[in-house]
């Protein structure tokens, strides 16, 4: 098993529903390879009311997370961010609701930096059709 099957399998393994979800909103903001603070301000914000409004047993400091997570979204390639994504979207089903709010978010924040680049869009739409499966 190389390297990044083994990083799959630790994710896999020991990732919650909050973490994947986090990580979704880190990678759009880290797409284009700077996050900068009214992104993370965005993605506290939306992902505070995300879990609280739809996963009321899940308690987490959402700042911890973000800090704990973004150093994994910055070590990542794209290859590995969509393998990630992809295995985790097939491990957690997400109602259409969540989902269509997580999308709604996400395109926020693709626009809330005034920096628009081909890799936050393709990420995007990645993001979108591993909802569809």
């Amino acid at each position: 098993m190389n390297t990044l099957d083994q990083k799959m399998e630790a994710i896999l393994a020991n990732w919650k529903v909050e973490e994947y979800i986090a990580y979704l909103y880190l990678s759009i903001a880290n797409a284009d390879m700077s996050i900068v603070k009214i992104e993370l301000d965005l993605i506290h914000h939306r992902l505070t009311n995300l879990l609280k409004n739809n996963f009321p047993n899940v308690t987490v400091d959402v700042a911890t997370l973000l800090d704990h997570l973004r150093i994994a979204s910055e070590m990542r390639s794209d290859l590995e961010r969509i393998k990630i994504i992809e295995a985790l979207s097939k491990k957690y089903r997400l109602s259409l609701e969540i989902k269509g709010q997580i999308v709604s978010d996400l395109l926020e924040l693709v626009h809330v930096d005034d920096k628009m680049v081909y890799s936050e869009y393709r990420l995007m739409h990645y993001i979108e059709a591993s909802f569809t499966v």
